[in-house]
């Protein structure tokens, strides 16, 4: 949950920066593994290019082979011609065999051994044709040439043959490992959009929540101080322009319900008034007003007895008459200055209150 000191400014900032923050992480993964999948895709290349290369050495020494062996046969000035081409065409795949596996020293150490053995068979199958243009060899001596660069011919292969296996599993391996890379990259894009977009998900729901959630409590306090109940107040904690308008709004219903007690005070005090105005009316015996009085003070002030006396001066000292009784059982008549509260109250002009009462300080009865 969203910290609920974090202002909505910094609440949006934080859910739009961890869902940027995701995809940014997802794209670096991503463009590494792109990267690695291009490097991978760039040797599976390199590896076809050896691979290719060497079957045009092979072609081109098929054809080095063949030349001598059918200027011997033939004496075609053609084939002659064409012998330095097909050397220089061998001696060139070599080279370029060369710098394509400049990184393998196995592959270097096989090439050097490949260009002995070319230049090998080539003088061979040049001797071919020296002695079918010199016209004197014998065929024994041919037939040795032609024995001679055979066995030069087989440790080409040979050594090609190997050459060439080398590069074939290093293309299965490379072929592989890009395969795999290409896999891992797809998988990291779909799964790492997956999970930011779960992020952005997750994130958004908090971030309304934490601002949605106060915002209801606000218009729910609302309508329910609306509907009267002034003492109602908005329970907000958090410290964020939302808590701070809900202390606004409780400082408001706080207001509100003291300007209604004031104005039900003045509407209670108004209708006491009204009501004890209009039953006064016409009356002159100072006994029925007083009962009157304690009727409607029972009523408005909820007292459920009472009793009311008047002070009066005679020969004998001060003393209180009872003038009207509510719900009082037997209220004495007279009560003389200084006796009990109610005549220490004459005596000393003015009230006692009692907060608190032992029990039975006063019985009610029926």
């Amino acid at each position: 949950m969203l910290s609920k000191r974090f202002l909505i400014g910094h609440r949006i900032a934080l859910g739009f920066a961890v869902p940027l923050a995701a995809l940014i992480f997802i794209g670096f993964f991503s463009l590494r593994n792109l990267d690695e999948m291009q490097r991978e895709s760039r040797a599976v290349s390199h590896t076809v290019d050896v691979i290719g290369q060497l079957r045009i050495f092979a072609n081109g020494l098929a054809r080095l082979e063949s030349v001598g062996r059918g200027y011997a046969i033939s004496g075609d000035e053609q084939l002659k011609i064409a012998f330095e081409t097909y050397r220089s065409a061998a001696l060139e795949s070599i080279s370029k065999l060369r710098e394509l596996t400049a990184d393998n020293v196995r592959q270097n150490v096989r090439l050097d051994r490949l260009q002995e053995l070319v230049m090998a068979r080539a003088e061979l199958s040049k001797g071919l044709i020296i002695a079918r243009d010199s016209g004197g060899a014998d065929v024994g001596d041919l037939a040795n040439l032609v024995r001679r660069g055979q066995e030069v011919s087989d440790q080409i292969w040979q050594v090609a043959g190997e050459m060439n296996s080398e590069e074939e599993a290093l293309l299965v391996e490379r072929r592989k490992a890009s395969a795999e890379a290409g896999d891992f990259t797809r998988k990291s894009v779909t799964y790492g959009s997956l999970a930011a977009l779960i992020v952005v998900a997750i994130g958004g729901a908090i971030l309304s929540g934490s601002i949605t959630r106060p915002l209801e409590q606000l218009q729910q306090s609302a309508t329910r101080i609306g509907e009267g109940d002034y003492a109602h107040r908005v329970a907000i904690a958090s410290e964020d322009e939302i808590g701070r308008l809900g202390d606004v709004f409780n400082r408001m219903a706080a207001q509100v319900e003291q300007r209604q007690e004031a104005l039900a005070d003045q509407d209670w005090l108004k209708t006491g008034l009204a009501k004890l105005a209009a039953r006064f009316q016409q009356q002159r015996d100072p006994a029925r007003i007083a009962e009157i009085l304690l009727a409607e003070m029972a009523a408005q002030l909820d007292v459920p007895c009472s009793a009311m006396y008047r002070s009066m001066d005679g020969p004998e000292g001060a003393r209180l008459e009872l003038a009207a009784s509510y719900a009082a059982a037997n209220p004495p008549q007279t009560l003389p200055a200084g006796e009990g509260l109610a005549g220490q109250c004459q005596r000393e002009k003015k009230r006692i209150l009692l907060e608190t009462t032992p029990p039975g300080y006063l019985r009610i009865g029926s």
